[in-house]
């Protein structure tokens, strides 16, 4: 699991590690991306300022880069990037949604209202 430093939540910590979970559950080889900032030739998530990017990381740079605001979307981001299909990644979204739901439902902090943009 990726290990963040005290620079994001526990709410934002909990849902990454609920997607590293539904990315490797789901079969994508966990050298295809990375949780927390620049690497080699993987799907990178990244937190920056007061937002979240998602890029590929490439010969030290980083390519096709999108912004977000919040972390569910970048999420949802990475999600599209890695599915092979749309039926995995509606598949992969679907899972990552029931496990926060749960999370929420059992009184822990969690996105409480999540939809596919």
């Amino acid at each position: 699991m990726t290990n963040y430093p005290a620079l994001i939540s526990r709410n934002e910590q909990n849902m990454i590690q609920k997607m590293e979970l539904t990315l490797k559950t789901n079969g994508i080889p966990p050298y295809y991306f990375h949780l927390g900032g620049y690497a080699e030739e993987c799907v990178c998530l990244e937190r920056r300022n007061n937002g979240w990017e998602v890029y590929v990381g490439e010969r030290g740079s980083h390519f096709d880069t999108t912004g977000y605001d919040e972390l569910l979307l970048a999420c949802i981001e990475v999600f599209d990037r890695l599915a092979d299909s749309d039926s995995q990644f509606q598949k992969m979204l679907r899972e990552y949604r029931y496990s926060l739901r749960r999370e929420s439902a059992r009184g822990k902090s969690a996105e409480s209202h999540i939809s596919a943009p």
